[in-house]
């Protein structure tokens, strides 16, 4: 039911995962999930410290940079932790 439509997958190089299908996962399908859930308000958590992220530009994958060649792009897990710090 809350399965995401994504059927490409993430980019390895050098061992770092390079590339995330985010705005599948953390602005789609789990904010999705918890709203089902009842849980509406971590759900608007959720999406406020994606958001928030992504606006500010410096913790992205660099699919998420203007200029996909930005040495200051991170890894997934780096974002990943970006997001959880926002929401804390």
């Amino acid at each position: 039911m809350f399965y995401q439509l994504h059927f490409g997958g993430s980019v390895i190089k050098s061992d770092i995962f390079i590339l995330w299908p985010i705005s599948i996962d953390f602005r789609a399908a789990i904010p999705m999930m918890l709203r089902h859930i009842n849980k509406m308000a971590e759900a608007d958590k959720l999406e406020a410290a994606v958001a928030a992220v992504i606006a500010e530009g410096k913790d992205v994958t660099y699919d998420m940079k203007p200029d996909r060649n930005d040495p200051t792009a991170v890894g997934t897990s780096q974002m990943a932790d970006a997001i959880i710090e926002k929401m804390k």
